[in-house]
């Protein structure tokens, strides 16, 4: 079940990435157009995504194109949203590369006849992607790691296979976590071992409940409420990763090559797994080690994590930006 979960992330991805790459080569184009409509069109694409989650990008997709009469499957709606996702940060990536080409490089093409067309194919687009090929290539590996959320409409990537198993065996940690001694003495992982099923409780089964309706005030109410407390966790998180984040830069910039390393590691992992995945380890995790966490401070220790590894880079890029001369001085 796993490989099949991964080989529809993997598939997913790989056609967000072409469509959104090519997605981000127009935007680009049109960003840098003397039309004032396109270029404001480009940008309100560009600043609508940026500036929400890609999980109500998805629901707006899934849930809001049927309300215009556009009825499309789940894994259309995945493909599509995190095409606009990833076009929508690549716009900025690969105009930023097609501003860095030199001028002299177009007056070169011009005086070989080369047309606008052929000297944006021949000679733009070629220097622009080799320069922004590493920050692209993080983009796309940002955009899969945010697939975690296509479960929300009964995707069946990766994350839906671990949910499931998960909720079979009840071994969080080993689902999200892969211990694979253990799985191969217990054997099937979707199998529930015989003394667990002994000792779970069995719940009873609770009464339907009649649904419960709200007045336009309360949702405006709840959804007010989750704001403040959203904008709170944001920047506790952020205040800690910033201290956490700093404490790894000096480590990171250190002469000891095993606290580099270690540092390295540490930024690698979070870099590379989903958000997600890291919340429900720190969650699941941290009580099979007798530490019991609330769900506030579950999400603000990921939260926090995340947040450190992403900034103690930063700080690094702008550290090691700064010219030998004024260290020296």
């Amino acid at each position: 079940m796993f490989a099949s979960g991964a080989a529809v992330t993997l598939g997913l991805t790989a056609m967000s990435t072409v469509l959104g790459l090519a997605v981000g080569i127009l935007g680009a184009v049109g960003k840098g157009s003397k039309f004032p409509a396109v270029r404001s069109f480009v940008g309100g694409y560009v600043e609508a995504i940026r500036n929400t989650p890609f999980i109500v990008q998805l629901f707006f997709v899934f849930f809001g194109l049927p309300a215009l009469g556009i009825r499309i499957g789940e894994y259309v709606a995945t493909v599509l949203a995190m095409t606009l996702n990833l076009g929508a940060y690549s716009v900025e990536i690969i105009h930023s590369g097609i501003a860095s080409v030199p001028k002299e490089h177009l007056e070169a093409a011009a005086s070989l006849a080369m047309t606008r067309g052929e000297t944006f194919r021949h000679v733009v687009l070629p220097q622009a992607i080799a320069k922004v090929f590493p920050a692209l290539s993080s983009q796309i590996v940002i955009t899969m790691l945010g697939s975690a959320m296509v479960p929300q409409i009964s995707v069946a990537d990766l994350t839906y296979a671990a949910s499931y198993i998960q909720s079979r065996n009840f071994r969080a940690f080993e689902t999200y976590f892969p211990d694979h001694d253990r799985l191969s003495r217990d054997g099937d992982p979707l199998a529930l071992p015989a003394q667990r099923s002994r000792q779970a409780p069995v719940r009873p089964q609770s009464p339907r409940c009649p649904m419960i309706e709200f007045t336009f005030e309360q949702i405006l109410t709840n959804l007010l409420l989750a704001a403040c407390r959203t904008v709170v966790l944001s920047i506790v998180s952020f205040v800690a990763g910033g201290i956490v984040g700093f404490v790894l830069l000096i480590m990171r910039v250190s002469s000891s090559r095993v606290l580099r390393t270690i540092v390295k590691a540490y930024i690698e992992i979070f870099q590379d797994t989903p958000l997600l995945m890291q919340l429900f380890l720190v969650f699941f995790g941290l009580p099979l080690l007798g530490i019991e966490v609330e769900p506030w401070i579950a999400a603000t220790v990921g939260l926090t994590l995340f947040t450190s590894a992403y900034l103690a880079e930063i700080w690094r890029g702008c550290v090691e930006a700064i010219p030998k001369g004024q260290w020296e001085a």
